[in-house]
């Protein structure tokens, strides 16, 4: 239970703005003077208590995407407790939640590889076509131009139906009925955030 000098000071720090003022920069001061020991303490709470490891988690889902627990929750059993893309389950660090740079949609969650990977590609579509052209070609010693043709087509003919397949299964799991947080991203983050709106020609930020 609080002192009664803690509530008298919350409630002067609330009605009293010098006051107020007078609080935060002592605060900054003895944060920049303890800034490793305060760290270190954050890390290790961080690393050992289960239930402060999961506020952090919620702050920054809500803060930058506009999700709650609940919507992350939900969106992972909605993928079924893997990467959206990989499939693959995710092992001692969680799921990122992934979101388009321009429309501020959210995604999906993906695996840290996999959501890297979309990074590092800009969300181009058309440098991963390449990718995949080039990965194919090499694993193939062809000579003649009409053996590359021949094989080219072959290849496409394959790559199209799995490609149909994956386009199938990913357009399924965005219509599940247990959805809740395909377009909360950029619904809360709409007014006075200066996000662009949908159809924005802003390139994508390169994910660090």
């Amino acid at each position: 239970m609080a002192s009664r000098r803690a509530i008298r000071d919350r409630k002067r720090y609330a009605e009293d703005p010098e006051f107020q003022e007078r609080t935060r920069a002592r605060n900054r001061s003895h944060r920049a003077a303890h800034k490793d020991e305060i760290n270190a303490r954050r890390r290790e709470r961080y690393r050992t208590d289960r239930e402060f490891q999961e506020r952090l988690r919620g702050y920054r889902h809500s803060r930058l995407y506009g999700i709650s627990r609940a919507d992350y929750d939900a969106l992972l059993v909605l993928q079924g407790g893997v990467c959206a893309i990989c499939k693959k389950k995710p092992g001692r660090r969680r799921l990122a939640v992934d979101h388009c740079h321009i429309c501020r949609k959210l995604r999906g969650l993906l695996c840290s590889k996999c959501n890297v990977g979309l990074g590092q590609y800009d969300d181009d579509t058309g440098l991963m076509l390449a990718a995949i052209a080039y990965l194919e070609a090499s694993r193939r010693d062809i000579v003649k131009s009409s053996a590359s043709r021949a094989t080219a087509a072959k290849i496409a003919k394959s790559l199209r139906r799995r490609l149909e397949l994956a386009l199938c299964a990913q357009f399924a799991l965005r219509r599940g009925p247990k959805r809740t947080a395909g377009t909360s991203y950029a619904t809360s983050r709409s007014s006075g955030s200066g996000s662009p709106p949908p159809g924005s020609s802003r390139r994508p930020a390169r994910r660090k």
